[in-house]
């Protein structure tokens, strides 16, 4: 069913879902049934709400659930809402120390980094 530009079977928040799943299971929080105990006891939901966190209808909208997914998933909450950001409190650090490097020491790194094989969720090393 199409209305516009939108596919209505799609999600609305299936990104966010996907975040809050793929870190789930970095923690060992493998079944569905085990993450909808975890997301509604650390967002101190119903298991209706956490169900519609993990598929995707639904996110929070205030950050005392947003923080509390976060923590259990060992991420940052503007990251795990947004996908923007750093992921995990050493990715932030990483880049407040960045911030102190001179200009041209953060370019070498960064041509270093660029060359680094990337690992996403669904590929090997590529």
């Amino acid at each position: 069913m199409m209305r516009g530009d939108i596919t209505m079977s799609e999600p609305a928040y299936k990104d966010f879902a996907c975040r809050l799943q793929d870190s789930l299971i970095e923690q060992g929080i493998v079944s569905k049934a085990d993450q909808e105990d975890a997301v509604a006891r650390a967002a101190e939901v119903t298991k209706r709400t956490a169900r519609r966190y993990l598929s995707g209808l639904n996110r929070p909208q205030y950050f005392d659930p947003l923080s509390g997914m976060a923590d259990v998933c060992k991420v940052m909450p503007m990251w795990l809402y947004s996908g923007e950001g750093p992921r995990t409190k050493r990715e932030e650090e990483f880049y407040w120390q960045l911030l102190k490097m001179p200009p041209d020491d953060r370019m070498a790194l960064h041509r270093a980094l660029t060359l680094l094989p990337v690992k996403t969720a669904n590929t090997a090393y590529q």
